[in-house]
């Protein structure tokens, strides 16, 4: 059965959102804390995340110029190569080569630890913010509860990541053969020109494709779907919210790049506000996600939002202002 959707715009409201992951923070702290932390390590973004990477992707002027020069620095490095080594030279040559594959190897190996760790997390990482909205708790098991949704989670963000991929390639090469030109012929205009267009035609295609997945984690955790169900019910999600959700995302990875203000307090600050930031900006996106696709007639129960209402309610006024005394029974 179809969920009946809540407005977007009441559902990805960031000032309800966020005070909520306020009062999250508050309700759970320790566990809000260390489910950041485990985050943060996991994706190993120092705080960013969502679509804040993707705009990276087309404005690294000097990776982009390292890239162009690899044929001619390569060229020039085997030109220096003498015809004739001795026998130390192909062992140190040897030993050398050795090392950069034990980097490369070892790079490899802790970024697939570190992938493995964050789609296990990630559904335990949901489930704690749907404890802590139903229940108002601050139990810790369910972080740890998301071995079931594994395989799917680790699909779905393969998937995802392919897509990404696919995107960059496809609107990059255009800009990337222009650039390339440019530099053979020494044309530093039609340079910069294929460098710019690199960045105007990769950043737009990369930011709608990342919308149209961004809910995709959420769908596996929550809703118990298949990778490729997951891609098309986000794609669907986001059909005619691109807009709503990119403000949603932009706001989530300004509070996260904030929370590297941490830095300044000698690095240990960042231990606190890189974590909390993770937490609440995660916290949000499932609550918003929640309220999108269940509606307020589900929602309505959540323990935490009827906390919020006792919090808000004014208490009894006192003092000037306030009732006056009742006078006491009379005595019989």
């Amino acid at each position: 059965m179809e969920d009946e959707h809540h407005p977007i715009g009441d559902a990805f409201s960031i000032r309800r959102s966020i005070g909520n992951g306020f009062l999250a923070l508050r309700t759970a702290a320790a566990p809000m804390w260390l489910a950041g932390l485990l985050m943060s390590i996991a994706e190993c973004n120092g705080g960013g995340g969502d679509l804040a990477d993707l705009a990276d992707l087309g404005d690294d002027d000097d990776d982009t110029a390292s890239f162009f020069g690899l044929p001619a620095r390569g060229i020039a490095f085997l030109a220096h190569v003498p015809a004739r080594v001795d026998a130390e030279d192909v062992e140190l040559t040897a030993w050398v080569i050795g090392a950069v594959l034990a980097v490369v190897l070892g790079a490899l190996l802790i970024g697939l630890l570190l992938f493995a760790l964050a789609c296990w997390l990630q559904t335990g990482f949901v489930r704690l913010h749907v404890n802590i909205l139903e229940h108002a708790s601050d139990e810790l098991a369910p972080l740890f509860s998301g071995k079931d949704r594994f395989w799917p989670m680790a699909g779905f963000k393969s998937l995802a990541a392919l897509a990404l991929l696919s995107t960059f390639v496809v609107s990059v090469w255009p800009g990337a053969l222009l650039a390339y030109f440019g530099y053979a012929r020494g044309d530093n205009t039609l340079m910069i020109g294929g460098i710019g267009a690199m960045v105007i035609l990769a950043v737009p295609a990369l930011v709608y494709i990342g919308l149209g997945l961004y809910l995709g984690e959420l769908v596996v955790a929550l809703d118990g779907a298949t990778p490729v169900h997951a891609l098309r019910r986000a794609w669907a999600l986001a059909r005619g919210n691109r807009l709503p959700l990119l403000g949603f995302a932009v706001v989530c990875a300004l509070v996260q790049f904030v929370s590297l203000a941490g830095l300044l307090l000698c690095c240990i600050g960042i231990l606190a506000t890189v974590p909390f930031a993770r937490s609440l900006t995660g916290f949000a996106k499932t609550e918003s996600y929640l309220l999108f696709t269940r509606g307020a007639a589900q929602t309505a129960q959540w323990r935490l939002w009827h906390k919020q209402a006792e919090e808000d309610r004014p208490g009894p006024v006192e003092g000037w202002g306030g009732p006056p005394p009742q006078a006491p029974p009379p005595a019989t």
